[in-house]
């Protein structure tokens, strides 16, 4: 894109000082609005897409295998790979604009599950450190008899096994709608791994 922005800007100063400007370069320029518009978009794409490679753990990546594939693919049709084929799309493809709209749409879908489950993974770790704010055990400041020590310890224990359960309880909500928006069979290894 920078190659490209350096030649509109170019183009447009030989046409301002009233310069001859080559056939080609007239055409690129003439479709300035679309190029820097596709061009824009591309970028976002590909800044969402390395953001995503950058942020995914070893152990989220099988579990967003397929829609990494998916986006790969897509995104092959229109890359350079230096050895192989030219790519099947180009800047004057008739089906850019749909390329780049159902790129957007694919790239946006795997970072709205990776940012989901990060989301969710967030809230299950606040969980845990909430169970760690206090003990199993209370004391009383001042000397105390058995009997009102055990009546405080079942008081304790009692709260805190509520607070566990419940806790429990929202992980478990948590690990479902992960597992979900994934698509995903909670027996999958991949899936077993990252619980």
């Amino acid at each position: 894109a920078p190659g490209l922005t350096a030649l509109l800007r170019e183009v447009k100063y030989l046409l301002q000082q009233g310069l001859k400007v080559p056939p080609a370069a007239l055409e690129v320029f003439s479709r300035a609005e679309s190029l820097r518009r596709h061009a824009g978009n591309l970028d976002l794409v590909a800044t969402s897409y390395n953001a995503i490679q950058a942020s995914l753990l070893p152990v989220e990546r099988p579990l967003v295998k397929s829609q990494l594939e998916r986006v790969d693919h897509m995104l092959a049709q229109s890359v350079t790979v230096p050895g192989q084929e030219p790519p099947t799309l180009s800047w004057k493809s008739n089906g850019i604009d749909q390329f780049i709209a159902e790129a957007m749409v694919e790239v946006r879908h795997v970072e709205a599950t990776l940012r989901a489950m990060k989301g969710n993974l967030a809230l299950m770790e606040e969980i845990l450190d909430s169970w760690s704010g206090s003990g199993l055990f209370a004391r009383y400041n001042k000397p105390s008899t058995l009997a009102d020590f055990e009546i405080l310890q079942k008081q304790v224990r009692s709260q805190r096994f509520a607070l566990v359960r419940s806790g429990g309880e929202a992980i478990h909500k948590l690990l479902s709608d992960s597992c979900q928006r994934l698509g995903l069979s909670s027996g999958l290894p991949d899936w077993r791994s990252y619980v």
